[in-house]
C-alpha cells in the first residue's frame, strides 16, 4: 500500500495534465491571435490593430 511507485504514478499524471494544458494555450494563441493592448482578435500580418491603433510587432 502506497510507496513510491503511487507518487511516481501521481507526479506523472500531474506533469501530463501541466504540459497538455500549457500545450494548449499555446497553439490557441497562435490559431487566433490578440491584440496586445485591447485583447480583441486581429488577423495575423496586420500592422496595426483595427479596433485600437496599437502598432502590432510580429516575429
Amino acid at each position: 500500500m502506497g510507496g513510491k511507485k503511487d507518487d511516481d504514478d501521481i507526479w506523472g499524471l500531474l506533469a501530463g495534465l501541466f504540459i497538455g494544458a500549457v500545450g494548449v494555450a499555446i497553439l490557441s494563441s497562435l490559431a487566433n491571435p490578440k491584440c496586445p493592448n485591447c485583447k480583441n482578435p486581429i488577423k495575423k500580418g496586420e500592422p496595426f490593430c483595427p479596433v485600437c491603433g496599437t502598432l502590432l510587432e510580429w516575429k
